[in-house]
């Protein structure tokens, strides 16, 4: 279902002329559901945590590592891969930096802009410091440096 909906949406894309100049992002929100049946799961191979441990709605990695997936055919190119850790509150930051739109400083504290990373123009530097994670029972822990 997931593939015949971005599959939709490309074709429409297309057919309106606007692949090009349109920035497509495919991401989901948490990691897996605490709730799936990972038992039935691995009988078709398949594991929604990869080698994480934890699961939606905690603090390990695989409550928190989704698919992140952007595509800018005019501005991005076909194939790259990023290896940088980013949060989905960045979108704000980037797209404010890609529409040229001012945002104050407090409005967007937690958004950092993706754009060098997805021009490849970041280098070595990691674009923040560290990232913060939550769970829904008050905890928190934090991520720092690359993957």
């Amino acid at each position: 279902m997931c593939d015949d909906v971005v599959a939709q949406l490309t074709s429409r894309l297309e057919e309106k002329g606007i692949t090009e100049d349109t920035i497509f992002v495919f991401a989901s929100d948490n990691g897996c559901s605490p709730m799936a049946d990972f038992k039935a799961l691995a009988r078709y191979d398949h594991s929604p945590i990869y080698v994480f441990r934890g699961a939606k709605a905690d603090i390990y990695e695989g409550g928190h590592r989704i698919p992140l997936l952007v595509r800018w055919p005019a501005q991005i190119r076909a194939g790259s891969r990023c290896g940088e850790t980013v949060c989905l509150a960045d979108l704000y930051a980037t797209m404010a930096e890609v529409t040229g739109t001012f945002v104050p400083d407090e409005a967007d504290e937690d958004s950092v802009s993706n754009l060098p990373l997805w021009m490849e123009s970041a280098g070595d530097a990691s674009l923040r410091e560290a990232t913060v994670y939550h769970s829904i029972d008050g905890s928190f822990s934090l991520r720092k440096g690359r993957p």
